[in-house]
């Protein structure tokens, strides 16, 4: 199987300009990349430079797939699905597309293209050292996207790099424990500054993974839930008030545990206050009985 209808060499890449697509990007994400190179090889093509506009189409595609590590189809999911088909997945690549791949890696110094390429090249071929090239450049990219404030975008990042560095090293392996200790950072970083809807899908990753911690992410949970509480904003700290309780749990500090899952009781109750209907108030009432 092949993502294009047309043969595409590696060398068609050379000359090609593939540079001045992320240089056009708005934003150090893959999705705008595809964009970018989409635009460029419809540009190549106008001058009949048909070799390179296909192997920027072929970036462009490499560029558009959606990262799903969360999902148990993942980790990568069709952007558009339906009774016609899907759209392109990594799976589809051909052999000779996995070429260009490999050809254009070591030739890339964004980290947010790097880690996609040295992703599919762990993922398609199991290329061990792309991999873990890989786990750097996702660490990096999903840095730089936080210190530009694009934090909706930074989790999944961090969510595969733990996937890959745990698939490379075992469960307790010294990349994954590296990848652990950044996220760490980041999660320190934001208590002090932003926190934001996507913090708790960070904590949920330190949660799972860093055992080792886990006394420390149900303190700070604690302290986030308590401080949003004097915002306020229940919304965000009931999540956070699940996240303590859960970390309590793994600690095994079972009484913390059930404390704070009456915390998070008592925010939906706040919430159900300050409820528009009496349908919306019952509904938090229900979910205040759950917790």
């Amino acid at each position: 199987m092949a993502i294009l209808n047309v043969s595409v060499e590696p060398s068609d890449l050379d000359d090609s300009g593939w540079e001045s697509g992320l240089n056009n990007a708005k934003r150090p994400t893959v999705d705008v990349y595809a964009r970018a190179f989409n635009n460029l090889s419809k540009e190549r093509q106008a001058q009949g430079k048909n070799e390179q506009a296909v192997a920027l189409a072929l970036l462009s595609v490499i560029c558009s797939f959606a990262l799903a590590p969360g999902r148990d189809d993942g980790p990568y999911a069709p952007v558009m699905s339906g009774p016609s088909g899907r759209s392109e997945l990594p799976e589809d690549l051909s052999e000779t597309e996995l070429d260009v791949v490999a050809y254009l890696f070591p030739r890339v110094g964004d980290s947010e293209l790097r880690a996609r390429l040295g992703d599919l090249l762990w993922l398609r071929k199991g290329d061990y050292k792309a991999g873990q090239a890989g786990v750097t450049a996702y660490l990096a990219a999903a840095q730089e996207l936080e210190n530009k404030c694009e934090y909706f975008h930074v989790p999944v990042r961090i969510e595969r790099a733990v996937q890959i560095a745990a698939q490379l090293g075992g469960g307790r392996g010294e990349l994954l424990k590296h990848v652990l200790e950044v996220l760490g950072s980041i999660i320190r970083d934001r208590a002090k500054s932003t926190v934001t809807l996507r913090t708790p899908d960070l904590i949920d990753i330190l949660i799972d993974r860093d055992d080792d911690n886990m006394a420390e992410w149900a303190a700070l949970s604690e302290q986030l839930a308590n401080e949003l509480e004097k915002t306020p904003d229940y919304h965000l700290a009931l999540m956070f008030w699940a996240r303590a309780a859960q970390a309590h749990r793994k600690a095994g500090n079972n009484g913390a545990s059930r404390n704070a899952l009456i915390q998070e009781a008592e925010a939906y109750v706040h919430l159900a206050d300050d409820a528009p209907s009496q349908m919306v108030k019952a509904s938090f009432i229900r979910s205040a009985f759950e917790a």
